[in-house]
């Protein structure tokens, strides 16, 4: 098993510098470095003073900073088939603390993003393959091929984009479900696709939601000013039964201590009671387009 670490996000324009002519800087038994402009590769394995020998890791840099380490193998240096075919098996890719972008390989691969808005790109059409939820990940399933994801936040495909970030707190989740909540109907694509945007730049969920509950919409679906009728919409609206004796005194003691409606609607869109009721529209993912 091959196994790939990302040690900071990289962009595509940095993955092209994995190409090009390599000068020598240095050789020893155990290590030889190249380089090329910016750019430098370092093999660690076993290596005869003619450079022949076995590669076990190369990590590459960028300005001194390694970005990418592959190992898990023994590669001849004279191998280059076996260069060449490195990721076709099954492989392990772990991701950095940033925004990462992986690449759909050959063989049964496991993905790790770790923390950061993750993405693999997959050449083909998202009907090409079966994407479900599984323990706290997600298998990606074609033909010949199975994949498990953990910590991976979005696949896009030759056709669009499917979230994975959809469970408690998690970003496409926590908006679909506010979307949800706050107009009682299925977030529109175009809709679901500009607020989450806005999230992914840095706006918080509480700010989405005042976005909402200052909208024509909202005030249309929700016209009356008091906070019993209120907190009763938001039941009937986003829980879709009538308000429990209980919960009703507590969120209106909730009102008359300062909190806001738009912070009420957002506890609601992403209480237990409304991720269970959305479960089945977004376990497997959502689909952006």
């Amino acid at each position: 098993m091959a196994i790939a670490t990302y040690h900071r996000p990289v962009s595509l324009a940095i993955l092209e510098g994995l190409g090009g002519d390599f000068s020598l800087v240095s050789a020893s038994s155990t290590l030889i470095v190249t380089t090329n402009g910016p750019y430098s590769m370092a093999l660690n394995g076993f290596f005869n003073s003619n450079g022949t020998g076995s590669a076990t890791s190369i990590t590459y840099s960028h300005d001194n900073a390694p970005y990418l380490t592959f190992s898990g193998f023994s590669l001849s240096t004279t191998d280059t088939y076996g260069a060449y075919t490195l990721f076709r098996g099954n492989d392990r890719i772990n991701g950095s603390w940033g925004n990462d972008i992986f690449f759909i390989s050959q063989g049964n691969d496991d993905y790790y993003g770790g923390t950061g808005l993750d993405t693999i790109l997959v050449d083909a059409n998202r009907s090409y393959v079966t994407v479900a939820a599984s323990g706290k990940g997600y298998i990606l399933k074609a033909p010949n091929k199975t994949d498990t994801m953990n910590g991976v936040e979005r696949l896009t495909f030759m056709d669009g984009t499917l979230a994975l970030d959809v469970k408690a707190g998690e970003t496409t989740g926590s908006v679909y479900r506010l979307y949800q909540a706050a107009f009682d109907r299925k977030p529109d694509t175009a809709g679901l696709k500009y607020w989450l945007d806005q999230v992914d730049q840095s706006a918080s969920v509480a700010q989405v939601a005042l976005g909402f509950v200052q909208s024509n919409e909202f005030r249309q679906l929700n016209p009356g000013g008091d906070t019993n009728t209120m907190l009763n919409n938001y039941y009937k609206n986003v829980l879709h039964r009538p308000a429990d004796a209980t919960g009703l005194a507590y969120w209106s003691n909730a009102v008359a201590s300062g909190q806001p409606s738009h912070q009420i609607l957002a506890a609601f869109a992403e209480s237990n009671e409304n991720i269970a009721n959305t479960l089945a529209a977004t376990k497997d993912g959502i689909w952006l387009g």
